[in-house]
């Protein structure tokens, strides 16, 4: 979806996107990864209108510290103070990548019910410092030879056979040893990616990797050439939306996952 969601045309069509035929919401869950302060009131306001559990992710202006938090009711905290006008923000690869990490691991806690779920958790790269914060929440071009890349067809059902053509085998796994439930169950949900920059194109990478049922992109920005300090977009990507050139990669990762 190449919207702005903070305009008025844009909302609407943001909101009327996120619902389903019956008019409540078809996605299990939301991750806001914008770096404003009208697009993350946006996100908020959707997703308190529609009672709508979301995560919230950010990345310092230093790029040296960032913090994922799981929300259902607002919180309070006065968001203008997160980002100040006129500031060029720096950005790093290796802090955006590991608080998309720290996204995709609770978002996956989150949808298969496994392990301890944290309400918030934050990361200062400087001294190497990760853990729980004391605070409760309220398509790519072709190799350089010229050869046509390799693809793989869709798999109806997820097997855990552990054989080396088999995408699904290490995250079955997660069932064979008793951690998960039922992992194909991740075949049923639906997540909104708000924000498909630094922290959300990693975020949807990951979640396609790991075999997400659905995937909704929102963003308005094109990819440049100031993008490639990021991990996911390539140069042949410059001029593109950012949500079609995540698109074109991510159905080759994984054509499983429906992409919207």
């Amino acid at each position: 979806y190449h919207v702005n969601c903070t305009t008025v045309d844009g909302y609407e069509t943001f909101t009327a996107s996120l619902k389903g035929p019956t008019g409540a919401s078809r996605v299990d869950l939301i991750l806001s990864c914008v770096d404003n302060y009208e697009a993350r009131m946006t996100v908020n306001t959707a997703c308190l209108e529609m009672q709508q559990t979301w995560m919230e992710s950010g990345v310092s202006e230093d790029a040296v510290s960032g913090h994922i938090q799981l929300l259902v009711v607002a919180s309070g905290i006065d968001e203008k103070t997160l980002k100040r006008e006129g500031v060029c923000a720096a950005s790093l690869p290796t802090t955006m990548g590991m608080v998309a990490g720290m996204l995709v691991q609770n978002t996956l806690k989150h949808l298969l019910e496994f392990g301890r779920l944290q309400n918030q958790v934050g990361n200062l790269a400087t001294i190497d410092i990760q853990g729980q914060l004391n605070q409760e929440a309220d398509g790519g071009a072709l190799p350089s030879d010229g050869a046509p890349k390799a693809t793989r067809e869709k798999i109806s059902t997820m097997s855990s056979e552990v054989v080396d053509d088999n995408p699904y085998s290490r995250l079955m796994a997660l069932q064979r040893m008793g951690i998960v439930d039922n992992y194909q169950a991740i075949r049923d949900k639906t997540v909104a990616i708000v924000g498909v920059g630094g922290v959300g194109s990693v975020a949807a990478e990951m979640l396609t990797r790991c075999g997400i049922g659905r995937l909704l992109l929102y963003d308005y920005d094109k990819v440049e050439l100031a993008n490639m300090n990021r991990l996911f977009f390539r140069p042949e990507h410059s001029g593109m939306t950012k949500t079609d050139a995540a698109i074109a990669t991510l159905a080759e990762i994984n054509p499983d996952v429906q992409l919207e």
